[in-house]
């Protein structure tokens, strides 16, 4: 844009009564909105050109504990009389345990690193920090 059309367009916008920093503030909305469906819309296609991943297969024994482990951070994250940082660490533990794409010890090692961090928390009740070291004693044995 040459500096006389950039004139031009000021003399016009203020003509309509917009200020400078009006229509800045316009065109960085407009901006904004636009990159997030960009940014979904590369992501979306990234994941649809990567090759599917292969499941890892688990043991009988692993896959017990893992539904175990489960099952008991399901229970904390949705008692409501556990603040919500704690429900929150549970549901990311949970999250970290139901990847496919990781390795079984990984993800419990996750697990346990998550809920080690959230069991020594004060706000913890006693109810929910016993079944975090519940769930951590039966991460444990998971192995290969």
């Amino acid at each position: 844009m040459s500096g006389s059309s950039r004139k031009r367009e000021r003399a016009a916008n203020a003509a309509k009564g917009k200020t400078a920093t009006a229509v800045k503030e316009k065109a960085a909305t407009a901006v904004k909105e636009k990159a997030p469906e960009k940014t979904a819309v590369a992501v979306k296609e990234k994941a649809a050109s990567a090759p599917p991943a292969n499941p890892v297969i688990l043991s009988p024994a692993n896959e017990q504990k893992k539904k175990q482990v489960i099952q008991i951070l399901t229970s904390i994250s949705e008692d409501t009389s556990v603040p919500r940082n704690i429900r929150r660490a549970a549901n990311e533990a949970i999250t970290s345990m139901e990847d496919e794409k990781i390795e079984i010890v990984e993800r419990a090692s996750n697990g346990i690193s998550v809920l080690d961090e959230i069991s020594q928390d004060p706000n913890c009740p006693l109810y929910a920090r016993t079944r975090i070291w519940n769930a951590v004693s039966v991460l444990e044995t998971i192995r290969d």
